[in-house]
This record gives structure tokens, sequence and C-alpha cells, in this order.
């Protein structure tokens, strides 16, 4: 992986909140993300944030990944991808 390509939770943690604030508002049945984007769910996961049903796309390989207990989460990667 790239390293300077790398999103950590330090990285992403200042714009949680306000992602947290858009799922209060919107209420949406799941979340999808792609690529480096999974270091936003792994984040809102960690916080609490998101406890529903998530969709993983290309999760990039630098993600601390632990998936949550009791979520259902579907991840879907390619090695060409």
């Amino acid at each position: 992986a790239d390293e300077g390509a790398r999103l950590t939770y330090h990285a992403v943690a200042p714009f949680l909140t306000k992602i947290h604030e858009e799922i209060l508002r919107l209420k949406p049945t799941a979340i999808l993300c792609a690529s480096q984007g999974g270091a936003y769910l792994v984040g809102l996961w960690q916080l609490g944030y998101w406890k529903g049903p998530s969709i993983m796309l290309n999760a990039h390989p630098s993600l601390p990944m632990r998936l949550p207990g009791k979520t259902p989460v579907v991840l879907a990667h390619r090695s060409n991808d």
C-alpha cells in the first residue's frame, strides 16, 4: 500500500462528529464506503456512532480492521481493484 495514501483514525477523527450528525439527521438504513473511505466507517464503529448494516468495497489494506460484533458487515474485494 502507498504509505502516503493511508488514512488513519487521527486523519479522519475531525470529520467523524459531522458524519455522526448527518447519520442522526438522515437516519440511513446502511452505510456504504469504498477504499480509503473505510477509515471513516472504522472510526464510526470505534466511537459507537454507527452500529447498523455496513458495506465495504475494496477496503484499504492499511485499515486497522476489527469488525464490530452484532453488526451486519459485507466486505467485497477483488485482487485487481
